[in-house]
């Protein structure tokens, strides 16, 4: 199908990239020949460089050995035949990045320049590695901007004095399984990290800007919660949710926005399309120009804050294993198991507690040949128009970068339904006697009622409580 440019392109995203990001007049074709969804996709990328970067930029090399469009669309017809690891968008993007860092940027990347003018390809093992590299020195620099700022929270007297910083509490019911409990951060939900860290981070390089969140509520808290501690001072904040946000996220957002504005901050709740991608395709076209937008699944540094979970659950997991119970256990095996909606959390996870192994961080379990394997809980998409429970991961697609970590790290993943959600919520509360969201309670259903993942002498589980923000919890 071809589109036309000024038709198709104009107005969105991925337009004012072409027009405005230092793309060439020649690059401008390249863009005229792919399907609507490929610059819907590609909208997601934007704040992935550093992900993506190496591996993308190597695919572009590739492809722009081409001297014509016709051989590049050719070329990436062949590879998505073939159905390799990165698929038809992933080029477009690569091409993105190879003329970002073109001009005038690409001498301040001297590993970019090696990648996209490479005679030697670096294989998929080496991407990979690149790609994880990068993700986890982003994830130690969010753990100190976590950590500074639990301590100054915790200094004011707040009446919940965590950011972040969560415990780990043991089944009453079920031996060598912990909850992570992450519904007890300072907005009962763990966005609170990557908020907390994005806005950090933007706040040096946009200073004045308005911040733009798009969120089911628990993401959207988090910004509100950032924005109290950092105090970005002239911006202000516009969050959008869709009108089937949960109603106790409702009135704390609103709460929290009148406290807000008697601290001197500008904040501004709409409400747009009926699910989470409505949300953000309303947003995505709505997009003022001094926005600053911080995507909940995308976002470099929204990614880091959530991995700072992982190197907590290491923490845990280095604590437990030294500790008299488990001194004379034969821990075989480690299983992290949380819900998946875009996918931020656990790719974060995954991407700390890989790179916190390759620098010997688990040393205990590493001697005892213990092995961490991670699973991920999701609702089918034929499944969530009708979820009652699933609010927060009600999520159509897992965004690629996240997903492309899952896949190099060999994350399980576990189909969950609003029944299975039922059970769980109803069986965490009577183990530990907690109300906790539906895809955090999610996280037990596997280790109840799949062989696989249930407990054992040799296992030790940690299950992920995301959120405790629930309005309605079954009877």
């Amino acid at each position: 199908m071809e589109l036309s440019l000024s038709s198709t392109v104009t107005g969105n995203a991925l337009g004012q990239v072409v027009h405005s990001f230092g793309f060439p007049e020649s690059a401008v074709p390249l863009f005229t020949t792919f399907h609507p969804d490929v610059f819907k996709e590609i909208d997601d990328f934007f704040s992935c460089d550093q992900y993506l970067g190496r591996t993308l930029l190597q695919k572009a090399a590739d492809l722009l050995v081409y001297k014509s469009r016709k051989n590049i669309i050719e070329a990436t017809s062949r590879e998505s035949q073939q159905n390799l690891q990165y698929p038809i968008n992933q080029y477009l993007m690569a091409i993105w990045l190879t003329f970002r860092y073109d001009v005038p940027n690409i001498s301040k990347r001297p590993d970019i320049v090696h990648v996209a003018t490479t005679s030697t390809p670096l294989s998929a093992e080496q991407n990979t590695l690149c790609v994880l590299a990068d993700r986890y020195r982003d994830i130690k620099v969010a753990d100190h901007i976590v950590g500074n700022h639990t301590r100054l929270l915790s200094k004011s007297g707040s009446e919940f004095p965590l950011v972040a910083r969560t415990p780990l509490t043991a089944s009453q019911f079920l031996s060598g399984v912990y909850y992570k409990r992450e519904d007890l951060t300072a907005i009962g939900a763990y966005k609170v990290r990557g908020a907390l860290v994005a806005l950090h981070q933007a706040m040096k390089t946009h200073s004045g800007y308005s911040f733009a969140f798009v969120s089911t509520g628990n993401h959207a808290l988090g910004g509100l919660k950032a924005a109290e501690v950092l105090n970005p001072h002239p911006a202000s904040i516009r969050i959008v949710i869709p009108r089937k946000t949960d109603e106790l996220k409702l009135r704390k957002l609103q709460e929290e926005i009148k406290r807000l504005f008697s601290l001197g901050i500008n904040a501004k709740l709409e409400m747009q399309g009926e699910t989470f991608d409505e949300a953000k395709d309303w947003l995505k076209d709505n997009l003022q120009q001094e926005e600053y937008y911080i995507d909940p699944y995308t976002d470099r540094w929204v990614v880091a804050g959530q991995g700072t979970i992982g190197l907590e659950i290491l923490a845990h997991i280095n604590l437990l294993l030294s500790s008299r119970n488990f001194k004379e256990a034969n821990i075989r095996e480690i299983i992290v198991i949380t819900p998946i909606g875009g996918g931020g959390l656990l790719s974060g996870i995954c991407s700390a507690v890989n790179g916190a192994l390759q620098e010997g961080k688990l040393q205990e379990c590493l001697l005892r040949g213990a092995e961490i394997k991670f699973v991920g809980l999701r609702i089918p998409k034929e499944k969530q128009q009708e979820s009652k429970y699933g609010g927060a991961i009600l999520v159509k697609n897992i965004a690629i970068s996240n997903q492309i970590i899952l896949n190099a790290l060999g994350v399980d993943v576990v189909e969950i339904e609003d029944s299975g959600m039922e059970d769980a919520m109803k069986y965490i509360n009577s183990d530990i006697g907690v109300k906790v969201e539906g895809p955090s309670a999610a996280t037990i259903y596997p280790v109840l009622y799949r062989d696989e993942y249930a407990p054992r002498e040799d296992r030790l589980i940690i299950c992920v409580l995301s959120g405790g923000n629930v309005s309605h919890f079954p009877v």
